[in-house]
Parts: structure tokens; C-alpha cells; sequence
């Protein structure tokens, strides 16, 4: 089967319930464009219209394996359309310096985050509202290190919905806190904004 893998550099704040209906499409007023549905549109029209279109504006429905809902065509897939890791999908934030660790003994915080969330960022807070990042690895790996004594509270973003946080975490005396794999729920993430293909994909 054929795969095809795309990302989105430019996601789109407008909503899809808000933007007049064109066929199957919906037509957005702000930027006067043509929102294609691909949940609506089989593997080979889709790859059609990219070659047509370059910068074509989409919704996406993309599960927490990264793959893009697409309409069978005559009872069948005949390819497969992934959002490449890292592209856009998942947890956007830009790399921050951790802040200054008081003295004190240091203790880390360590686990996963399952499904697609790759190669993002965790934020950990503090009681005092003192914020740490920390990168989410490819594989789904996050953690926090020389984190001073304290309770804090993860939360992961994502451009799909309310983040999803954690339960309070004690640091105390050095301790070493794993935490219990974090499993997204199984709805789609939607996505509105220009697809392009991935340049990067072999």
C-alpha cells in the first residue's frame, strides 16, 4: 500500500462549523479559500489535488497513530496518509530554558506519553507556579531532571482539545518518580489549516 506523508506548517485557528458550505467542502471568509474535507476524498483524489494544489487548505481528522481518515474507494484503501513525526501534530511549544533550581537536594520525574505525540514538549509547575520543559522523545519518553524538592503538576498540550494533566507529583529528598504511561483517548484530532507534502520523507 502506498503511503503518503504530509504536514501542516500552518495550522488554522477558524472553525469548520462557522464556514459555509460548498459541496462536501466548506468555504472560509477569512483568507477566501476552499477548505478541502478529507475524510471525504479517497487516497488518489487527495494525492491529485496536492499535485493540483501544493498549498492546499484541509480539514483533517488524524487519529493517535498520526494517520489521516480518508474515504474508501469502491469498498478499498488504496494508500495511507501519515503526518510525518514532528511536523505540526502534537505539542508545538517553542524550547524554553528551565528556570534556576533553588539549592536543595534534586530528585526527576520520567515516563511516557502513548500514542502520537512526538517530539514535543511536557511543562511540569510547581506549587509556586514555577514552570520546567522538558522534551517528549519521538517514542512517546519524557523526563524531567535535577527537579528541586516539591509537588508539581504535568501537563501535556496538544493542538487537539484540553490538555491533558496530570495528578499531583511529590519530589522529595532526591526521589526518582515514574509515572504510569499517559494513553489519549481515541478521538480524532482535527486539524484545519495549508497541507504540504513532507519534503523529508524518503
Amino acid at each position: 500500500m502506498k503511503e503518503l506523508r504530509i504536514s501542516f506548517p500552518e495550522p488554522c485557528g477558524e472553525k469548520w462549523e462557522d464556514m459555509p458550505v460548498s459541496g462536501c467542502n466548506r468555504h472560509c471568509t477569512s483568507c477566501d479559500n476552499i477548505i478541502y474535507d478529507l475524510s471525504q476524498m479517497a487516497f488518489d483524489d487527495v494525492e491529485t489535488l496536492l499535485t493540483v494544489k501544493p498549498d492546499v487548505c484541509v480539514r483533517a481528522a488524524v487519529d493517535v497513530n498520526g494517520s489521516v481518515r480518508l474515504k474508501e474507494k469502491f469498498g478499498k484503501k488504496s494508500g495511507k496518509m501519515v503526518v510525518a513525526m514532528g511536523a505540526s501534530l502534537g505539542l508545538m511549544l517553542a524550547a524554553a530554558p528551565a528556570a534556576a533550581s533553588p539549592a536543595g537536594s534534586r530528585g526527576t520525574i520520567s515516563g511516557k506519553f502513548e500514542g502520537y505525540f512526538a517530539d514535543g514538549w511536557v511543562t511540569a509547575t510547581d506549587a509556586q507556579g514555577k514552570e520546567y520543559r522538558t522534551k517528549v522523545s519521538r517514542y512517546g519518553h519524557y523526563k524531567f531532571k535535577k527537579l528541586p524538592d516539591g509537588i508539581y503538576v504535568l501537563r501535556f498540550d496538544t493542538d487537539c482539545g484540553l490538555p491533558w494533566v496530570s495528578e499531583p507529583v511529590v519530589v522529595h529528598m532526591g526521589s526518582k518518580s515514574k509515572l504510569p504511561s499517559v494513553f489519549p483517548d481515541d478521538s480524532d484530532c482535527i486539524i484545519i489549516g495549508s497541507m504540504k507534502l513532507d519534503q523529508n520523507a524518503g
